[in-house]
């Protein structure tokens, strides 16, 4: 009998030492779910079809309710003017409704005043990324924002 009392009072201080190892233990970070995070559809040149492709991709995923910012830079900054090049128009206007359905444009401010143009002259709504740090792009990339480059 004293055997049997032996191990029955050890079963539940065993469960109870490993309770406490395992709370005691650092919670191991989860990884984001690709699908909640962030996108971030970064635009580098002023070709149209590249221009309308990120911008397409970019309207589809927030009309499907995902959290989408486009980032305009080098010569992408072109699409997001008041008054772009004709080729760029389609792009523009997709772009005007992409910024009246909620979705975040981000322009580069460096890459805005090397192509010719001042903050006046982008889209309203655009948001405007001070250069070289760039702190509004870290900022999604710190995140785990899911980056797309057209």
């Amino acid at each position: 009998m004293k055997g049997y009392l032996k191990y029955s009072l050890s079963i539940p201080v065993f469960a109870a030492v490993f309770l406490l190892a395992v709370t005691a233990l650092p919670a191991q970070e989860q990884p984001a779910d690709a699908y909640a995070r962030t996108v971030m559809v970064h635009i580098t040149s002023d070709e149209n079809h590249r221009v309308l492709m990120g911008v397409q991709h970019a309207k589809a995923m927030l009309d499907s309710g995902k959290n989408v910012a486009v980032l305009l830079d080098v010569d992408g900054v072109k699409a997001g003017v008041n008054q772009p090049d004709s080729n760029l128009s389609a792009s523009n206007d997709l772009l005007q409704q992409f910024l009246a359905d909620g979705g975040r444009v981000i322009a580069c401010q460096h890459c805005v005043g090397m192509a010719g143009f001042s903050m006046s002259d982008m889209l309203p709504g655009v948001e405007i990324d001070s250069h070289p740090n760039m702190p509004k792009m870290q900022r999604l990339i710190d995140s785990g924002a899911v980056i797309l480059d057209y």
